[in-house]
């Protein structure tokens, strides 16, 4: 992909000297529009190639640690309580803590958990 959006800026950037030599504003502006899209096009190519980075460094982690969800929250092999909530929206393993009332909670989302409700979490 990289190498693509290398080869289409060349081209565009030939296009450009031709321009120039005609002298045709109108494509000079069509051609202004292209770089910027190719500009858009690159910036989003590498957050998505930093993203598949994530993705993978994850995936291995969670290879080595697999955590398991026994139908309210995940745990790992010591069997701590992970919120649902973090770990399925963005892959974070944030332990539940408990707060001053029954509840279990999540420091970050505030997701809460009732061990009353749910034997699995006490």
């Amino acid at each position: 992909m990289a190498n693509l959006l290398e080869s289409i800026g060349s081209k565009v950037s030939t296009i450009v000297e031709l321009a120039k030599t005609l002298g045709n504003a109108e494509l000079m502006l069509e051609i202004g529009e292209l770089q910027m899209q190719l500009a858009d096009l690159k910036i989003e190519h590498a957050a998505l190639k930093d993203e598949n980075r994530e993705l993978k460094a994850d995936a291995e982690r969670d290879k080595d640690n697999p955590l398991r969800y026994d139908g309210s929250v995940y745990r790992d092999g010591d069997n701590h309580p992970f919120c649902p909530a973090c770990y399925d929206d963005k892959r974070k393993r944030i332990h539940l803590s408990s707060s001053q009332s029954q509840f279990l909670r999540c420091p970050v989302c505030r997701f809460g958990f009732d061990p009353g409700a749910d034997a699995s979490l006490r």
